[in-house]
């Protein structure tokens, strides 16, 4: 069995998942909340949006993730703002205590906003405050301009008198992620990629009840033993998202790294297929998607056809 170089034209009678509904619903392979390109018609809109809000909508809340893409934000500029978009930061200040931010629209602004009698802000909202404050006490453009640019010159931790009554001190703040609300990437999610990737190459097998139990794992996480997940990394974060099988005797083996560091090994005892050990390579500094036909080939970059992105 092997892999269609036309996948985004995969055609699927019946929804890989609930067999019963016709797949009307585009499906990325690797989510697109964290670079993913390959999207394809698979499931069918209830389970593409029972899954997505089970499964997928917080997979860039797992910790490693946002470790993963604040190593590459140089590299992907616009992925680092879609997945840190709205995530929890946090500082510690001179005195001990935790200011607490969120990253939204390109800027760490502070949520914790006051301590003691303090107000506490960020840069950007700093100098609107001093703008509208001093145009409150009736300084005009200019003036207002000026000092701006006397706060931005003035050292760190020397008092400004902005008015009678407010005093703005700049202090450092060196931000650190806040996993408060961190979400592990759940096991079914991954079992789904896994399965949506083994879905490529047995096309109209899929079906077959013999992986019923891969299903009811996916969708309720039915206790399996023929289902085992390892966990691992590699030595180095890239800008990549890569998945292959490997076959064996007595199971197969998909598997799946994300930003080239996250290490997952996804083992289904007693497959019942075997498959061509394809490897698919999702490049995401150019957004664009390549297959290799074999491990072998992947090693030596050999990639012998690019999956299209949908039009």
């Amino acid at each position: 069995m092997k892999l269609d170089p036309n996948i985004n034209k995969t055609h699927f009678k019946k929804c890989i998942i609930c067999k019963l509904n016709p797949p009307n619903s585009y499906e990325h392979l690797i989510p697109d909340s964290i670079g993913g390109i390959i999207e394809w018609k698979a499931l069918c809109k209830t389970c593409n949006d029972k899954l997505g809000h089970t499964l997928i909508k917080d997979v860039k809340k797992d910790p490693r993730i946002r470790l993963a893409i604040d190593f590459l934000k140089d590299i992907l500029p616009d992925l680092f703002k879609k997945i840190e978009n709205r995530q929890k930061y946090s500082s510690r200040d001179n005195e001990g205590n935790i200011i607490k931010y969120v990253y939204k629209d390109g800027i760490h602004r502070v949520l914790q906003a006051k301590i003691d009698e303090s107000l506490i802000k960020g840069m950007d909202d700093t100098e609107n405050f001093i703008q509208e404050t001093l145009k409150n006490a009736g300084k005009n453009e200019e003036e207002i301009q000026n000092d701006l640019m006397k706060f931005r010159e003035t050292e760190i931790g020397r008092p400004i008198q902005l008015t009678k009554d407010i005093i703005i001190i700049k202090k450092n703040a060196d931000l650190f992620h806040n996993f408060d609300e961190a979400v592990f990437l759940n096991h079914r999610f991954l079992v789904l990629l896994a399965y949506e990737y083994i879905s490529l190459f047995l096309g109209s097998f899929i079906y077959d009840d013999s992986l019923n139990y891969i299903r009811e794992f996916i969708l309720d996480q039915q206790k399996t033993d023929l289902i085992i997940i390892e966990e691992y990394s590699t030595r180095k974060y890239a800008p990549i998202h890569r998945i292959y099988c490997e076959n064996h005797q007595d199971k197969i083996t998909i598997n799946i790294l994300l930003f080239g560091y996250i290490y997952y090994k996804i083992n289904f005892i007693g497959f019942p297929y075997r498959f061509q050990e394809s490897v698919i390579l999702e490049d995401l500094e150019e957004k664009r998607a390549f297959a290799a036909e074999s491990i072998e080939e992947a090693k030596k970059r050999n990639y012998k056809f690019e999956i299209k992105r949908m039009p």
